[in-house]
């Protein structure tokens, strides 16, 4: 008796040391238990930098300003990135036929270089590279300026934490790239490939673009660092330097020049932008959404109707019944657009409604910690048993 009350007592301490090795698990298996190998890049003292203006020199510099690092640190990621970019375009040529098979193995070879100089992990761009460690962006951002000197355009796609690369193929279908394990994209991959109603996301972007989103989403991500002039001032700047229609755009919401908010008139100017954007981006919902207002308020019903009937998951109106409903309603779409709000609302449940990776991690792991738990609570119990000794003949009492 006194032994199975002593099993029980262990058996709780090994059920919390199950609780807290299931806990523990996580973080264990996102630490490295070996050190990584990578090749070392041999850097001269006075090494030049020999492409100044490519992607990972602006990304490096992005870094730069934020004024933590040194100068040491920042000249050895200056040199360290552009040293593997010209020895990757010297190493390898690029393909004489360009299509889906050849760009395949041409990317390949040179990503598993990449991968064998940098090994993956995330942080800043000069301490990852003075690490040697990249990210799936910073390997993308090296892969398109090895690609840009061989003359090939590589494009970068965003979605939710995470990048990877594609090559559009003028003749068929385009190439997904996944830079961090140097293999085509595989999109039924639920941890990498997330479901986004972002009209940033799963989008291809050239160069210009991807600087500008970054910055982007830097500047937005800390809306609250800036003052409000000071923010709509770098907005309106970097509005007039985008390059493309889109990046302009994000640029002109940041700066408030574009809303939906009635006492938000839309300006003139701003129209060949909206329709520009719309053309491009068709499914992307705010262009259909100002330009209706901007029509609606300039008495053209049946145009706004037009682009109301663009938006996703929104029934089909006429100019009549929409004039029908804001007399009813008695307030130009509900005081902030409301008839598309909703309606992008409605398209925005339908999207999120198959985000379910989360939930499903969250129960593998709970099962996993009940059956750990489970298990170290039963060791003492296990050990407590004795094996019963093999019956044997009773012994005859001498008289």
């Amino acid at each position: 008796m006194a032994e199975k009350s002593k099993a029980v007592k262990i058996s709780k301490w090994f059920g919390l040391a199950g609780v807290f090795v299931s806990l523990l698990t996580p973080v264990l298996m996102h630490r490295d238990i070996f050190p990584h190998r990578y090749k070392e890049i041999e850097i001269e003292e006075n090494y030049n930098i020999v492409d100044k203006n490519n992607m990972i020199q602006k990304i490096i510099g992005l870094d730069e300003s934020l004024g933590v690092y040194s100068q040491e640190d920042v000249k050895k990621a200056r040199a360290l990135a552009d040293k593997w970019i010209q020895h990757a375009a010297s190493l390898y040529s690029p393909p004489d036929v360009l299509n889906p098979s050849t760009m395949r193995e041409y990317l390949r070879q040179i990503n598993d270089d990449l991968r064998s100089h940098f090994y993956y992990d995330n942080d800043s761009a000069i301490a990852s590279l003075n690490n040697h460690f990249a990210d799936c962006d910073l390997y993308s951002y090296l892969l398109i300026d090895v690609a840009k000197k061989h003359g090939i355009e590589l494009k970068m796609i965003f979605s939710p934490s995470h990048a990877f690369l594609v090559w559009e193929n003028p003749n068929g279908i385009d190439l997904l790239w996944e830079s961090t394990a140097s293999k085509p994209v595989n999109l039924g991959n639920d941890s990498f490939y997330k479901l986004s109603n972002s009209p940033s996301d799963y989008r291809p972007l050239e160069e210009p673009d991807i600087f500008d989103q970054i910055i982007l989403d830097y500047v937005g991500d800390r809306q609250d660092d800036f003052a409000e002039q000071d923010l709509k001032r770098l907005a309106l700047e970097r509005a007039e330097l985008a390059l493309s229609p889109f990046s302009k755009f994000r640029w002109l919401v940041l700066a408030k020049e574009l809303g939906l908010n009635n006492s938000i008139t839309i300006s003139d100017k701003y129209e060949p932008l909206l329709k520009q954007v719309h053309q491009n981006h068709p499914s992307f919902l705010f262009p259909s959404q100002y330009l209706a207002k901007y029509y609606y308020d300039k008495g053209d019903h049946a145009l706004a109707a037009t682009y109301i009937n663009n938006t996703l998951s929104f029934p089909k109106v006429s100019p009549s019944d929409l004039m029908l409903f804001i007399a009813i309603s008695d307030k130009i779409f509900l005081d902030k657009f409301g008839v598309l709000i909703m309606a992008s609302a409605l398209y925005l449940f339908e999207t999120l409604s198959g985000e379910v990776p989360a939930l499903k991690d969250l129960l593998i792991w709970f099962l996993y910690s009940v059956f750990v738990t489970a298990m170290f609570a039963c060791i003492p119990h296990i050990a407590a048993k004795k094996p019963t000794p093999p019956d044997s003949e009773p012994q005859k009492v001498q008289a």
